[in-house]
């Protein structure tokens, strides 16, 4: 009795289920410790508003702290910056909740969403699965 072995490729088109948004405070001062004190009270202030509106501490996570002090004619002037990952299941009325925060709050930062999907391994499978046909 012989074998008969086909491999393919399989597709199924998913909607993304999860989402990793990117916030970064940047905040300017006359020296470090100023700029310092400053981003520390704005994104600590961020964290107890949304953790007050139940999103957890577990999802949030720090990605990078860094002052940078520049001399532009003989004044020096410092940016501080601190930048905070929340990786969550895809829900609008977070992402709407935390643009308007940032926009009442007066929250001087970059936003980013990035889209992805939360059982990347659960969908692979399925699809290798379904792409093997054996006689």
């Amino acid at each position: 009795m012989g074998k008969l072995s086909i491999t393919g490729r399989a597709e199924r088109e998913v909607n993304c289920d999860g989402v990793t948004l990117s916030i970064k405070f940047y905040i300017h001062g006359k020296t470090t410790t100023e700029a310092l004190r400053n981003i520390k009270k704005q994104s600590e202030k961020f964290l107890r508003l949304i953790t007050a509106q139940g999103i957890s501490l577990r999802d949030i996570h720090i990605e990078d702290v860094s002052v940078d002090q520049r001399f532009d004619d003989g004044e020096t002037t410092v940016r501080a910056s601190r930048e905070m990952s929340i990786r969550l299941a895809f829900d609008m009325k977070i992402i709407n909740y935390l643009t308007e925060l940032i926009r009442e709050q007066n929250f001087s930062v970059d936003f980013n969403c990035d889209y992805h999907i939360i059982n990347v391994k659960q969908l692979r499978k399925e699809l290798q699965t379904k792409s093997r046909i054996y006689c």
